[in-house]
């Protein structure tokens, strides 16, 4: 994905130079892109400090409604409920540490997504913003990020991901430890499942423990996995968000 937009932003060969690039060229594109495939997209600016946002996206008409995006403003976001704003936030601040960190400019090949909800008329709905580092300067300051927004079926807490392209790898932030970790590690397992489900269906822990041929105690480390994985407090809680993201 971030060959393709690269390849339709540069198709005019901008040489990427402080006295070479037009930005103005670059935004055209980006619009055009936008367009096309019927997309949203934002372009961060770090030297004028504006969000320029495109959206052809009519899903989220709700969410995207403006010109321009002053860097601090949280119009944007002023759809998502406060606690959940907060962890965005400071995902934020761990994608633009490692959007600076020179060492990671070198990888060339990752980006990163937030998963969220926000708040509509007909309810909850889910988003996830993909940031890619666009474009760096000479001196490996990074001037633009493009963030492609598309619907997603998301519910719950607000999931953090990094991805490497070119191994085709993901990774997904723990707050806890303050890390990525591979996904596979965090997604809910088949049994972790099959629990949710029957106790969806209001069976009891030593039921559940006997339908799935294992301890009273396995079930109960099972669910402790489940709250975490998922970063909530009770089993209805883990099985709603289960269940939007299509996992049940």
């Amino acid at each position: 994905m971030i060959k393709t937009i690269t390849d339709k932003l540069f198709e005019q060969n901008i040489e990427l130079t402080e006295s070479g690039f037009r930005a103005d060229i670059m935004i055209s594109n980006i619009e055009a892109y936008a367009y096309i495939n019927r997309q949203s997209i934002i372009l961060f600016d770090y030297k004028t400090r504006n969000c320029k946002p495109f959206n052809y996206n009519q899903q989220l008409n709700g969410l995207l409604e403006y010109k321009s995006i002053p860097f601090g403003d949280n119009q944007l976001f002023e759809k998502i409920n406060k606690n959940d704003l907060a962890k965005i936030e400071r995902y934020l601040e761990e994608v633009n540490k490692q959007f600076h960190c020179k060492k990671t400019y070198r990888e060339k090949n990752f980006f990163f997504s937030i998963l969220f909800s926000y708040s509509t008329e007909n309810g909850e709905e889910g988003c996830c913003i993909d940031f890619i580092p666009l474009l760096y300067n000479r001196k490996l300051e990074l001037c633009y990020t493009l963030c492609k927004l598309e619907a997603a079926a998301h519910a719950g807490k607000p999931i953090l991901r990094k991805h490497d392209a070119a191994k085709n790898k993901t990774e997904e932030y723990l707050s806890t430890s303050k890390r990525f970790i591979e996904s596979s590690k965090v997604n809910l397992s088949t049994i972790e499942c099959q629990i949710l489900r029957l106790s969806g269906e209001g069976e009891k822990e030593h039921e559940i423990a006997n339908r799935i041929n294992t301890s009273l105690t396995n079930v109960k480390r099972y669910k402790s996995q489940i709250f975490e994985k998922m970063q909530v407090k009770s089993i209805s809680e883990a099985i709603f968000i289960a269940y939007k993201r299509g996992q049940l």
